[in-house]
């Protein structure tokens, strides 16, 4: 009996950066972060389900991520990208795709309460979060829903600050289907919001 197997979930991911300059120089920290993919069903196989990702600074207060020091530019580049729904496939194929990963990536500085390493304040900060959800499995009967993004970005600092935050939703149907008549699923949902305070 074949429905006993299933595909395999997306592994986990973790990832993260730092740097620093004592001489003044630039730094710039690009930390990106992948999720794996839900795995395939076929002929009555489950398929796996995509895993989220997930980065922030948020913990404690202090940054788990990402982060950097120097008195000259400071550029902080977060991206997180979720798992997709594995689909599922084949003359007896499952007619439930798998569930799509979740992204979420924020960046929370406030220097003026919690400065970076050795009370070094950039000239000019520069934070970039960008999240982008899971794609939906497709099937035999619904395509599967898209996951959720949402990218955050704050930024308190007496000095120079640029702050962007993007969030990718998946295809508008969501998954893909493999026969005529089907439906695809919903898209993903995407949420970003930045914020600067040079006060």
């Amino acid at each position: 009996n074949s429905s006993i197997y299933s595909g395999g979930n997306g592994g986990v991911a973790e990832a993260t950066g730092y740097g620093i300059s004592t001489g003044g120089g630039n730094v710039t920290i690009t930390v990106l972060q992948t999720a794996g993919n839900g795995g395939e069903g076929f002929d009555g196989a489950s398929p796996g389900a995509g895993a989220n990702s997930s980065l922030s600074t948020l913990v404690a207060g202090k940054n788990n991520a990402i982060s950097g020091a120097t008195v000259g530019v400071l550029t902080l580049n977060q991206t997180t990208v979720a798992g997709g729904a594995g689909s599922s496939g084949g003359a007896y194929g499952a007619t439930i795709p798998g569930v799509a990963g979740n992204a979420s990536s924020t960046l929370d500085f406030n220097l003026n309460t919690n400065p970076l390493p050795e009370n070094l304040l950039p000239s000019t900060f520069i934070a970039n979060s960008n999240a982008t959800a899971g794609n939906g499995g497709g099937s035999m009967g619904s395509g599967g829903l898209a996951g959720t993004a949402n990218a955050e970005v704050s930024v308190v600092a007496k000095t120079n600050i640029q702050v962007s935050a993007v969030a990718n939703k998946t295809a508008p149907y969501g998954g893909g289907v493999n026969i005529e008549g089907a439906q695809g699923g919903s898209g993903g949902t995407a949420r970003a919001t930045a914020m600067a305070n040079s006060t």
